[in-house]
């Protein structure tokens, strides 16, 4: 994703730096499903907060949108990826 649009590569890098922090700050152990919307949203965040520019494709509202789009399968809500990110950014304790 971060290539087909032309990214940062370091994007990715911060998107795996939130997921591992949050990992550690987790307790218990997340099933596959719940582990794929944390490392989507995690890459939404840091695409959020480290690009300029927006991902879209035709069709879709937000880059949040594209990334639900593009899920390869999943079938997350946007709902769920809202409550993922404020449940992220809770436990990475950002104010």
């Amino acid at each position: 994703m971060v290539d087909h649009f032309g990214l940062n590569r370091e994007v990715v890098s911060v998107a795996m730096s939130h997921l591992d922090r949050y990992l550690e700050a987790y307790e218990g152990t997340l099933d596959i499903n719940v582990f794929r919307l944390l490392a989507m949203t995690c890459l939404y965040l840091s695409i959020k907060l480290n690009e300029s520019k927006s991902i879209l494709i035709p069709g879709s509202e937000s880059s949040m949108d594209t990334i639900l789009r593009l899920r390869g399968g999943s079938s997350f809500t946007r709902k769920e990826m809202e409550s993922m990110e404020c449940d992220i950014l809770r436990r990475l304790r950002w104010h």
